[in-house]
């Protein structure tokens, strides 16, 4: 299987002195950063890749291969 880059998700919000934070979490990891605003009560600002591939991660295989 091909390796792949993995995806970021960009979050920006403002902390308690109103200060912008920004970071980049990897996708699998994004759920928990997710869980933690609304616990929070934070409102941040979510932005995926301009560019996504979505794949059902099945490698394709010639006839030859088989």
């Amino acid at each position: 299987m091909p390796l792949r880059d993995p995806m970021f998700i960009e979050f920006t919000w403002k902390n308690k002195d109103g200060k912008t934070l920004k970071t980049l979490v990897e996708h699998t990891k994004a759920q928990a950063f997710i869980s933690a605003f609304v616990e929070r009560e934070v409102e941040p600002h979510v932005a995926m890749p301009d560019e996504v591939v979505l794949s059902n991660q099945i490698d394709i295989l010639t006839l030859q291969q088989r």
